[in-house]
């Protein structure tokens, strides 16, 4: 990939990164809304500002995805990592572990719905002929602009696709303190999700460690799949 696409790309990744990261919360926000709002999910509003979010988790959202920025930079990839801090309160998952699941599965669930949104540019771009396919064997660019003054159109759409589908599987996974884990809690005793969940808590200070390594991981095997997913879609 010719370096100075490289580095927009890296950037362009950064923010999708953090507007992919919106999505997400406030997918758990509309699900809490849903099902009644501060009587089901008595948490406060989680909002679109990313400072705000920055400002709880100012390693896990401000220095974890900038690092991955910058390494994308030289490597030619995209795939940013962090963690937010959103407030969750245990004892009130466990009591209602029927709300937890559904509130766990509206962060996955939108970003399923936005990089559908994507695939759905994405495919209309190729029909018009503004775009066509990548045959590069870059995993994350879909692909490539007919006119180059429409590359930064083709390149925000990929990763904009790509890393709402890493984030939605990634954090399918039923470990803590990921949305899988609460899934799987609904099938749970509610004394064992307890001890898992009070587990996951005091294990907090390795999380940068952690989902350092459960990404390389996940992209072992996801990588599987999304080759199949976008010979499904494209």
């Amino acid at each position: 990939m010719d370096p100075t696409l490289a580095g927009a790309a890296a950037v362009i990744g950064y923010i999708v990164f953090l507007a992919t990261t919106m999505f997400h919360e406030m997918g758990h926000a509309l699900a809490a809304r849903l099902l009644g709002s501060r009587e089901v999910y008595p948490f406060p509003k989680i909002n679109w500002n990313p400072l705000d979010h920055m400002a709880r988790a100012r390693f896990g959202l401000g220095v974890m995805p900038l690092i991955a920025m910058f390494a994308n930079m030289r490597s030619g990839g995209v795939w940013t990592f962090g963690y937010p801090a959103a407030p969750f309160d245990p004892q009130w998952a466990v009591q209602n572990k029927r709300s937890a699941a559904w509130i766990a599965f509206g962060g996955p669930a939108l970003n399923l719905a936005v990089a559908l949104a994507a695939a759905g540019l994405i495919k209309s771009g190729i029909a018009l002929g503004w775009f066509a396919h990548d045959y590069s064997g870059t995993p994350w660019l879909l692909v490539k602009a007919a006119d180059p003054a429409a590359d930064i159109a083709a390149v925000l759409l990929s990763i904009l696709f790509y890393q709402n589908v890493l984030m939605a599987a990634f954090n399918l996974m039923p470990l803590p303190p990921l949305d899988g884990f609460s899934l799987a809690a609904f099938w749970m005793k509610p004394e064992s999700a307890l001890k898992f969940y009070q587990w996951e808590s005091k294990l907090s200070f390795l999380y940068p460690l952690a989902v350092f390594h459960a990404t390389a991981l996940f992209w072992s095997v996801m990588s599987r799949f999304y080759v199949f997913l976008l010979a499904a879609l494209f």
